[in-house]
């Protein structure tokens, strides 16, 4: 009997994974979406329209402010949404917000549920557009990751950081192009690969001011968001 405990304990424990959570708010709507990815391929294990996803060991982002502040809980596990593991319970959570959208990431968490759907989220927002800005904003704290050394503007109180960041839409071209070198003479010739454009959106659609805690650069960084999809807004 002591046998068979301890290899079902083992093989609960292997089970488990290191996840990030992502919870999206569309504010116009107050429609929201769920996903887990694996923390190390970065894999969509499961997402859900809404703030539940179901599971033996449910997660759960329901208590969540309109501005990405409260609890969530992992099974029976409850987690403030805070940068510091000290005063989160354990994870590490950063928040991205304006007056149209919401997004909360948090990572170092360990999931080990077994039964859940993978879910699809494509036709949970009112707004095409809410898709765009959420990927947009996910890659761009995932990218804070690789650049974590540009941390800046911390509290002595609990060590989060708060700053604004206001992206310039970019529209990515719909088929690569192709510079040429003219020559009167004779046959123009092509001067390098093709490759694709981008230039300022129109009006800066889909731009605007965010409010970020967590995942803050240096003052003055700049870097292009190539996430728009072909041909822009």
């Amino acid at each position: 009997m002591h046998c068979l405990f301890a290899l079902t304990s083992f093989i609960t424990a292997v089970a488990a994974i290191d996840v990030q959570i992502a919870w999206r708010l569309e504010k116009s709507s107050n429609i929201s979406a769920l996903g887990v990815y694996n923390a190390e391929t970065g894999d969509l294990l499961a997402e859900a329209c809404g703030s539940l996803i179901d599971a033996d060991i449910p997660i759960d982002f329901s208590d969540v402010s309109d501005d990405g502040y409260g609890n969530f809980t992992v099974g029976d596990e409850s987690f403030l949404i805070h940068t510091n593991p000290d005063f989160s319970g354990g994870p590490e959570c950063s928040k991205t917000f304006n007056p149209d959208h919401a997004i909360v990431q948090c990572s170092k968490i360990t999931w080990s549920a077994e039964k859940f759907s993978k879910g699809d989220v494509s036709d949970c927002f009112e707004d095409e557009e809410s898709y765009t800005v959420f990927h947009s904003l996910r890659a761009r704290d995932l990218s804070y990751g690789m650049h974590s050394a540009h941390r800046r503007d911390s509290s002595d109180l609990d060590e989060r950081q708060y700053c604004s960041w206001a992206p310039s839409i970019k529209v990515i071209g719909d088929d690569t192009v192709q510079n040429y070198v003219f020559n009167t003479c004779g046959p123009n010739s092509d001067d390098g690969d093709p490759y694709v454009m981008y230039s300022p959106n129109d009006q800066n659609r889909g731009g605007g001011y965010y409010c970020v805690v967590g995942t803050c650069r240096s003052q003055g960084d700049q870097y292009w968001d190539k996430t728009g999809r072909a041909g822009g807004p």
